[in-house]
């Protein structure tokens, strides 16, 4: 097991809680399911398809300190989303069935998409494919 490894598995459901904040923790823990082709990156974060109303690129890691930061390509401007807290689950999930996460390769089309969601237009930051309610601050 790699010291990326031990950090993931260390985190408890309150820690997930203080990162993400209770209603984004149950909505994440309901899309967990649907995230695929887990990888991890170069840097020892972890990236995936997230399916949602359509696929969404995400990726989540983790500082020396344990602290967690994600990006998503979804609408939502405020992080983390659903979607990065369903990947975090689904990684430690895999982790306990110790199933292998291979690594990304560095022109994976994932990391372009959220390459692109840091520099986004403001009319990017908002779309009608999700409904307001599904916005989670």
């Amino acid at each position: 097991m790699d010291n990326n490894e031990s950090r993931f598995e260390r985190l408890t459901w309150d820690d997930l809680t203080i990162w993400a904040g209770t209603k984004t923790l149950s909505r994440g823990n309901s899309y967990k399911n649907q995230v695929r082709e887990l990888n991890m990156t170069k840097d020892r974060g972890i990236l995936a398809w997230v399916d949602g109303t359509e696929p969404y690129a995400t990726m989540v890691g983790m500082d020396s300190s344990g602290k967690l930061s994600g990006i998503c390509s979804c609408p939502n401007p405020w992080t983390p989303c659903k979607h990065c807290v369903a990947l975090v689950l689904a990684y430690l999930d895999s982790l306990k069935a110790k199933q292998d996460v291979p690594e990304a390769s560095l022109s994976d089309r994932r990391l372009q998409v959220i390459g692109d969601k840091k520099n986004p237009r403001i009319s990017d930051l908002y779309s009608d494919d999700e409904d307001e309610d599904e916005i989670d601050p």
